[in-house]
């Protein structure tokens, strides 16, 4: 769905991305012009909003539990962006899949409720749930993009998954479920980012979603260094268009819900020793390049 309204955009007028990550971006061919708004990754929950200097015809916010960084925009972020948005006549597309992750989450505003007449809103039934099936729905202004267009692009899920997904959310076991998957990714969270105070090796404090942010300038390595002990993290890189420069802050982001509880103990005291491994051999690099200078 956001291929298809990135695509759909007038080649003049392609779409900014916030925060920008590939899989948003893949509709955007090769040296086509895109916005990237660098947001300094510690400083995320208390960012506020500069307007792109090229003005895009698109604005896709993903701002509660922000993919990459499990981290929300503040209120007064979404605000200033949804005023943007109305006087310079921008598209917002509101990707709102983690919202019902966190137990505040109502105390964050949806961009739809701060400018309904210009937002798509791209929800999820089944974030929340950890559901093997992804469903979601979308909505959208009448009169900005024919409902004809939307539905002719949206995949048609599976009967048997999506009679299932209902029979779940009619009755209490929904309830259950996000209860005990909230559960679980507070304590995962909790216990990766004691490990990291330990270690202290600086992270972004995660507000909700299923991973955190570690802070390094060297992330594509550390990301090699983790895939190598079948760790999963993704670099900043990853997160931006391929013809937005990279941003000024790199990151790796961390996953943390895709581990059987019988392989957790054994994956956390890899990762200690991962990134304590990592640290000195960097800092014997850093010294041998000092000397060499």
């Amino acid at each position: 769905m956001l291929d298809h309204l990135l695509g759909s955009m007038p080649e003049a007028r392609r779409g900014a991305v916030l925060p920008t990550y590939q899989r948003v971006a893949a509709a955007l061919p090769e040296g086509a012009p895109a916005t990237s708004i660098d947001v300094a990754a510690p400083h995320w929950s208390r960012a506020r909003f500069t307007p792109p200097i090229q003005e895009p015809g698109l604005l896709v916010v993903n701002g509660l539990h922000a993919n990459p960084l499990a981290s929300s925009l503040p209120s007064v972020f979404l605000t200033d962006v949804a005023r943007y948005a109305l006087g310079a006549g921008v598209l917002l597309v509101e990707d709102d899949p983690f919202r019902g992750v966190g137990p505040r989450d109502d105390r964050t505003p949806t961009l739809l409720s701060l400018h309904p007449q210009g937002t798509v809103y791209l929800g999820s039934w089944t974030k929340v749930l950890g559901w093997p099936v992804k469903i979601g729905f979308v909505g959208w202004p009448r009169d900005c993009l024919s409902a004809e267009r939307l539905r002719a692009c949206a995949p048609t899920p599976e009967a048997s998954g999506l009679a299932d997904l209902v029979a779940v959310l009619t009755n209490d076991r929904a309830i259950g479920i996000r209860r005990r998957r909230d559960a679980l990714l507070t304590s995962r969270r909790a216990a990766v980012a004691e490990l990291l105070r330990t270690l202290e090796w600086p992270f972004v404090p995660p507000s909700g979603g299923a991973h955190l942010a570690l802070l390094t300038a060297q992330d594509v390595r550390l990301r090699r260094v983790l895939a190598a002990e079948r760790i999963g993290g993704l670099d900043a890189a990853h997160f931006y268009p391929r013809s937005a420069p990279r941003p000024s802050h790199p990151f790796l982001r961390l996953g943390l819900s895709n581990v059987p509880e019988r392989d957790w103990g054994d994956l956390m005291a890899v990762l200690v020793r991962v990134l304590a491994d990592f640290r000195a051999a960097s800092s014997v690099d850093d010294e041998e390049g000092e000397r060499s200078d």
